[in-house]
């Protein structure tokens, strides 16, 4: 910018000087030429001019000898004097000289003498004789005139001779100036110049320096730096190229970086960036691509090549960046397959414990059913204690059980939370009544604290909140001996969150223990665990359940003095006097009646024949349909309070039968359903729901279990005690034995034929899941666990493992079969 200014003041002053100069030089040239030297001398000839004329006619008057050569004389001398003033009115002369106003008052009379003189010059002698004494009296009069004419005219050419000499010493001072400012502006000119050649001399050895640099920089990179003109050709080749692609720089400068660089099939795609990158404003385009790069050895490798056009200027340049993935590649497989053993696990895991639920609940189910059945019968009292022994330790087994599958379901994030209105009241004392006995039994005694009862109703889910209670409850009597147990419920602030905390003092936890007493199958070595059982799972289920309902569980604890543990949730206070919704699917009649009219949809004549005995010993009246298609028209006919609905069963299924049932009008479009399996994964039991069921019935089916869903389906069924609702005999069972064994005979054969049959999973799966609740209810317990796996491989997405398991059917039915058929003798007595 200064520099700019420097020049354009430089261009100016030199301009000026020059016009100045051109200006005085005219000036000077046009005070020194002849015309106004001749200016003067006409000015002033002019009046002698004027008096040779004068003496020229006095002498032609008054000269007598001669006469002719007299007049021509004056003829002569007027013309002089004419061709004087001619000149003077025809010259820049008069231009000049017209400013002075007597000049041209003098000149104009003049110019009348003349004209008026004229015609008797013309004239011949005799009558130029006649006139000469008017002519001598007028060129008389005339000198005055011509006089003052060329004093004013040499006056005024004075004054403007003087003027042009001020203006040129003007002029010259002006010059001058110029010109001494055009020195300075030089002399700064060259200041400028100096201090820009420092700069230059520096930005140069700055420029030098990061070229180096960057040299470096490239040279010693790690990715490969190639950088290409617009036709495609390379002209650079870091070392790091060289050694990724194993060719020299001199062999690759100037060839075609695609045929040299690509395989054949990647080329095209590499030429289409180039042309895009360098269709676009240097540094506007960088483009990312993933390729397939070829070494000079023919070795194909992946690099990620990144590309965009170098701001300079002159023809395009293109700067490539390659980087080698072949470890990255190598690690991205390394973790995908990782990532797959993991999964693989979690699907093993998955299906382990699908099988080990199997495994172990159909044994216990024949325990316990067994056990309840024998419960029914004529006992004495010392079988009746084993009874009760028998009955308590399978219980405690098959919770162990339960919170195993617990554990898995809060981890793969299977259990639905609903918001509901819970009367922590009544919530806290199901808790404590459940307690209380064991707590008697321990010698303690249990202290229950509840907000006030116009904010004991909040919105919560009253499953998982009992849950979590019951479990912390339950923790703390179990290792409280002759203590106090103490829930305590408050409200932290008007708005504030909900605390529930229990409080022991019995035996504490060690401060080192505190950290993993949550953790999962965690035994604590010290006396805190060892004089009870258990899995060591109930903490952690109740962390999880917590943290599921938005909280956090702590424990506080002393050895010796008890322990503490503390969660708050955030729960939206209900207004207790607020008439709250009826659940969806509840019937409203159901309500009014302790019998219900039940639909049993079942394919299996055996589970209709003992379920139908079950629900007609608890005191319902019972509805049979042996298929979808059966259950739909039954439905249809008239409004039953529940419907009992399988899932597997021929021509239509549980679950399109359920969904018929919920889109179109009718009787028992809101009435609700419990699905019927023998084998259901947690993810099937969230489909059962979405579809539109409300609970799930695994078998095999007791009247404990039956009674608890119908009561939690339907509350209004009465519960009816042991006396009112005897389980099946033995007779029953051992009267539908052989139908049973007719009937797992030809299902075998089935599944055993189309198992040899391509594309056929779906109808084995369907036929193994049949048998396997028929063999549940009979007690085939080694069977059913065989095709529970079975299913479950099926289900898991692996039939090479189901046709394996498929192809030991017979052998397992063969003992199956025998065990059977020994097993008719009556339960003995005491």
């Amino acid at each position: 910018m200064v520099r700019a200014a420097i020049f354009s003041g430089l261009l100016v002053c030199i301009s000026g000087i020059a016009l100045l100069t051109l200006n005085v030089a005219q000036r000077i040239a046009d005070g020194a030429t002849a015309n106004r030297d001749s200016g003067h001398w006409t000015l002033s000839q002019a009046e002698v001019e004027l008096l040779a004329l004068d003496v020229a006619i006095h002498e032609a008057h008054y000269d007598i000898p001669g006469q002719h050569a007299a007049y021509a004389e004056v003829r002569r001398r007027f013309d002089i004097f004419y061709s004087r003033i001619l000149t003077i009115s025809t010259s820049d002369l008069h231009t000049e000289l017209s400013i002075n106003e007597s000049f041209l008052d003098n000149f104009q009379k003049i110019k009348l003498f003349l004209f008026a003189a004229v015609r008797d010059i013309d004239d011949d002698d005799a009558a130029l004789a006649a006139a000469l004494p008017d002519l001598q009296q007028q060129v008389l009069a005339l000198r005055p005139s011509v006089r003052a004419m060329a004093l004013s005219g040499l006056s005024t050419l004075a004054q403007t001779t003087a003027t042009a000499r001020e203006q040129v010493e003007q002029t010259l001072t002006l010059v001058a100036a110029l010109t001494v400012v055009s020195m300075m502006t030089l002399l700064a000119m060259v200041a400028v110049l100096l201090r820009m050649d420092a700069v230059n001399r520096t930005r140069r050895i700055e420029i030098e320096a990061s070229a180096a640099h960057m040299a470096a920089i490239v040279a010693t990179a790690q990715d490969a730096v190639v950088t290409m003109d617009g036709r495609h050709r390379i002209t650079s080749f870091n070392t790091r190229a060289e050694q990724m692609f194993g060719l020299s720089a001199e062999r690759a400068i100037g060839a075609n970086a695609p045929d040299l660089l690509l395989p054949e099939d990647q080329r095209s795609a590499l030429c289409r960036i180039i042309d895009e990158v360098a269709s676009h404003d240097p540094g506007e385009e960088t483009r990312r691509q993933r390729l397939l790069a070829l070494s000079r050895k023919g070795t194909i490798f992946p690099v990620e090549l990144s590309i965009t056009a170098a701001n300079r200027p002159g023809p395009r340049l293109l700067v490539a960046f390659l980087r080698d993935l072949t470890a990255e590649v190598a690690a991205e497989e390394n973790l995908l397959r990782a990532r797959d053993r993991a999964l693989a696990g979690e699907r093993a895991k998955a299906e382990l414990l699908a099988v080990m639920s199997h495994e172990i609940r159909t044994p216990l189910n024949g325990l316990l059913g067994t056990t309840e059945l024998l419960a029914l019968t004529r006992l004495t009292r010392k079988q009746r204690d084993y009874v009760h022994i028998l009955e308590s330790a399978g219980n405690v087994l098959l919770q162990h059980v339960n919170d195993v599958l617990e554990v898995s379901r809060h981890d793969n994030r299977q259990v639905p939370t609903v918001s509901e209105p819970v009367n922590l009241a009544a919530l806290a004392h199901d808790v404590i009544d459940n307690q209380v006995a064991t707590a008697a039994q321990q010698g303690s005694c249990m202290v229950l604290c509840l907000p006030d009862a116009a904010r004991c109703t909040v919105f919560s889910d009253t499953r998982l909140l009992k849950q979590v209670l019951l479990n912390l409850v339950g923790n703390a009597v179990k290792f409280t001996r002759n203590g106090t147990i103490t829930l305590n419920i408050r409200h932290l602030g008007p708005d504030g969150p909900t605390e529930f905390s229990v409080q022991d003092t019995g035996i504490g936890i060690a401060p080192q223990d505190l950290r993993r007493i949550f953790d999962d199958f965690v035994t604590l070595d010290t006396s805190y665990v060892r004089p009870q059982g258990g899995t060591g799972l109930g903490l952690g289920i109740a962390r999880r359940v917590v943290a599921q309902l938005g909280g956090t569980l702590t424990a506080e604890s002393q050895p010796g003095q008890g322990s503490t543990f503390r969660f708050s949730l955030a729960l939206p206070l209900l207004d207790p006097v607020q008439d709250q919704p009826p659940r969806p699917g509840r019937p409203s009649q159901a309500s009014q009646t302790s019998t219900l009219d039940v639909l049993m949809i079942e394919d299996n004549a055996n589970n209709r024949l003992v379920l139908g005995e079950m629900l007609t010993r608890l005191g319902h009246r019972v509805t049979e349909a042996e298929d979808g298609a059966q259950g739909l028209i039954a439905a249809a006919q008239r409004r039953y309070d529940l419907i009992l609905m399988d899932i597997s069963m021929p021509n239509m299924d549980g679950l399109q039968a359920t969904a018929a049932l919920r889109d179109q009008p009718g009787p028992n479009v809101a009435t609700p359903i419990i699905a019927l399996t023998a084998h259901a994964m947690p993810d099937e039991q969230q489909r059962f729901r979405a579809a539109g069921m409300a609970d799930v019935l695994i078998k095999p089916i007791s009247m404990t279990k039956l009674n608890d869903i119908l009561h939690r389906v339907c509350p209004a069924a009465v519960a009816v005690d042991d006396d009112a609702g005897q389980s099946l005999a033995d007779a029953i069972i051992a009267r539908r034995r052989p139908a049973f064994i007719a009937e797992a005979e030809d299902l075998l054969a089935r599944i055993a034929e189309l198992a040899d049959e391509p594309d056929t999973n779906d109808q084995t799966c369907a036929l193994v899941h049949r048998l396997t609740g028929s063999a549940r209810l009979f007690g085939a317990d080694r069977l059913a666990t065989r095709l529970a796996l079975i299913e479950t491989h099926f289900k898991t997405g692996n039939p090479a493992a189901a046709r394996t398991e498929i192809a030991a059917l017979p052998w397992y039915w063969q003992h199956t079969k025998c065990d059977l058929t020994n097993s008719d003798a009556p339960p003995g007595t005491d």
